[in-house]
């Protein structure tokens, strides 16, 4: 007869018996309206918001009349447990229209992972209590946001690459343990109807088959945890990809009359349309703007198809005589075409000169320079007090905190002494803060309002 200890019980439940769905993907996600307010809740890689700063500059490139303001919750380290204590002052508190939620890193505990080959059964009790734990967390997570009226969206988390060769210690086991995780999101998403966005799958994919080439490649850093620009913006194209959104930035369908052209295309309003048989000129307005993808995460385009997908700015011109054109708009030049691939239709996307991109590229430095930096300062001091401040009563005194501090980090007080300088320089400054990232936000979308081009097509 076939016996079972309370462990092996719990590992017999966790590993074969997923729940029905678990390796479903959900339908299209709805995309964020107008007036949201969206929080980005997770652990460090949350925290360090490069995946969803570039899904906060898709969509104020995208839908410049919507405004919608993006809140980072992400605390480095973080796990379900801290979610659920900082959920009041943290979360809530921003009173949040949706809360996007990837966390499963941490949970997993990677140390218990970095043991022998055969680790003891009391280390595998440990992990299976670990999954169970952070099962038991999410779902209350996830309630407590529902219960607040809060649209939910999962997102599976990242991968730890447990594969590809590289100097740093591998925790070996650990994907295998986020991928429990992330099909327990799937399980969450079925059982509540909510959004899920799958970047474990697409990560490991792309993982498998950059490391067929070069073994020690890795989508993930060399720490194998954190991504960098490639593997963010291969994570900000897989939400975007999964929301119900238009490829197409805009579509610019020239016939011979402005009524007919205006019919065939999208997203953009064509006028003052004349031909001739050397050139043919046109006004537009232009209702979207492409999205901006950095020099940093340009090796992402040979593995992800997002300006063929989700970022396509199309040109398409009928009835050219055959033979060679110059583009220009606004008198720049952008290339020169054929008649057969002005028919078929140019990309511009692919084009950063374009007066459309340029105007991109400059609201993502304004993001860089201005808006990332006064968030990051936010997260800063939650990260502290979250840290350190940990069963604080009066938060208000500072001599009584940095006594606190003190008697919990006596032999580290000299290291943590810049954190808590910074810390009594930014806590005055909180709601300030708050201010101004809602400020910057509102000057964000006084960059990307539409804005009429003149093309010009010349036959060269």
């Amino acid at each position: 007869m076939l016996r079972f200890s309370k462990f092996n019980y719990l590992i017999f439940i966790i590993f074969f018996f997923p729940c029905p769905g678990a390796f479903a993907q959900h339908s299209k996600i709805e995309p964020f309206k107008n007036g949201e307010t969206v929080c980005f809740i997770g652990n460090s890689i949350t925290h360090a918001g490069e995946f969803h700063h570039n899904i906060f500059l898709y969509y104020l490139t995208r839908f410049p009349e919507r405004k919608i303001q993006f809140y980072n919750n992400g605390i480095s380290g973080d796990v379900t447990a801290g979610i659920l204590n900082r959920m009041d002052d943290d979360i809530l508190f921003h009173k949040p229209t949706t809360a996007v939620i990837m966390i499963g890193m941490n949970d997993v505990m990677r140390s218990l992972y970095t043991v022998s080959k055969n680790p003891s059964q009391d280390t595998m009790e440990r992990r299976a209590k670990a999954l169970i734990t952070y099962k038991l967390n999410l779902d209350s997570i996830v309630r407590i946001l529902l219960n607040n009226h809060i649209r939910v969206i999962l997102q599976k988390p990242s991968i730890y690459d447990q594969t590809a060769v590289l100097p740093k210690e591998n925790a070996y086991g650990s994907n295998d343990a986020i991928k429990i995780c992330a099909d327990f999101m799937q399980t969450l998403a079925d059982k509540y109807k909510l959004g899920i966005v799958d970047y474990w799958t697409i990560m490991s994919e792309i993982n498998a088959t950059m490391q067929k080439a070069d073994p020690s490649a890795t989508i993930v850093g060399g720490d194998r945890i954190h991504p960098g620009p490639v593997g963010n913006l291969v994570m900000a194209y897989q939400f975007i990809h999964t929301t119900n959104t238009p490829g197409y930035t805009t579509h610019i369908v020239i016939k011979n009359t402005d009524v007919e052209s205006n019919k065939n295309s999208f997203n953009t309003k064509i006028e003052k349309l004349v031909r001739n048989q050397k050139s043919l000129n046109f006004t537009t307005t232009e209702y979207a703007l492409p999205f901006p993808v950095t020099e940093r995460a340009m090796k992402a385009l040979d593995l992800i198809p997002i300006n063929d997908s989700i970022n396509r700015q199309v040109l398409q011109v009928a009835k050219l005589n055959k033979g060679n054109y110059q583009l220009k708009i606004n008198d720049v030049t952008i290339g020169n075409f054929t008649d057969a691939e002005l028919k078929h239709g140019v990309n511009l996307t692919n084009y950063r000169n374009t007066p459309q991109y340029v105007q991109s590229l400059a609201i993502r430095k304004f993001l860089d320079d201005k808006y990332f930096p006064t968030e990051a300062s936010y997260r800063d001091i939650k990260f502290f007090e979250y840290r350190n401040l940990k069963g604080m009563e009066n938060k208000g005194d500072t001599a009584a905190i940095r006594l606190f501090i003190y008697n919990k980090n006596p032999k580290n007080i000299t290291v943590i002494k810049p954190a808590i300088d910074k810390y009594f320089t930014l806590k005055p400054k909180q709601s300030q803060l708050i201010e101004q990232l809602k400020s910057l936000n509102r000057q964000a979308h006084a960059m990307n309002k539409p804005q009429t081009y003149h093309y010009s097509i010349i036959k060269i």
